[in-house]
């Protein structure tokens, strides 16, 4: 059993919001484990403001959820200072469905499947976009953004994609543990995510 820290962001401002974004981590054996975890969703969600509507407005919020992993178990919630900030361009916004995204690699396999996971970025706007796909200077962006993980840059926690326990069910009796595994590359990705779910 691990503990692990979820940070959430919620964006507002622009068409298909709100948008929200969780991001889980552990601690490397420090004192204040929840610092550490909002100071990194800080600095990786101000970084890739840039990329961002400026009509966006950014919140982390103002608590840290600690869970187990194996479980799910929520063992308690931390007061934090909130941070709140916006994007940095003024052009025409893209549709809500077209999002920026990051891989997150683990090199943790369960039953020959790769635990990974992604962050999408929202809000953005035509200056990010060049004949359909992200320009360079907009998946650069990203890929700073994603460097604010490493250790050098967070040294207090540990970025995670968290695999959620299920239960058994008729077709799959034997209930499943969830498992935290640390990111060990974050990738911005040269295309864009087009999310169903967004489509208007």
């Amino acid at each position: 059993m691990v503990l692990i820290y979820q940070t959430r962001t919620i964006f507002t401002g622009v068409d298909g919001a709100p948008y929200f974004n969780n991001l889980y981590f552990r601690d490397r054996a420090v004192e204040d484990p929840f610092i550490g975890a909002q100071a990194a969703t800080v600095a990786f969600w101000t970084s890739i403001s840039a990329s961002m509507s400026n009509n966006c407005a950014i919140q982390v919020q103002p608590d840290i959820t600690v869970l187990e992993d194996d479980t799910g178990e929520i063992q308690g919630s931390v007061a934090i200072p909130s941070a709140a900030f916006g994007g940095g361009q003024s052009g025409n916004k893209l549709p809500p469905a077209t999002q920026l995204f990051a891989n997150l690699k683990t090199g943790v396999y369960v039953g020959g499947r790769q635990i990974q996971g992604r962050i999408f970025v929202p809000a953005l706007t035509v200056d990010s976009s060049n004949q359909g796909q992200p320009t360079a200077s907009a998946v650069l962006g990203l890929q700073n953004a994603c460097d604010t993980f490493e250790v050098g840059a967070s040294p207090d926690v540990q970025l995670v994609v968290w695999r959620r326990p299920r239960p058994g069910t008729l077709l799959d009796p034997l209930p499943r543990a969830g498992l935290a595994a640390d990111v060990n590359a974050a990738i911005a990705s040269s295309k864009f995510a087009v999310l169903r779910s967004r489509r208007d």
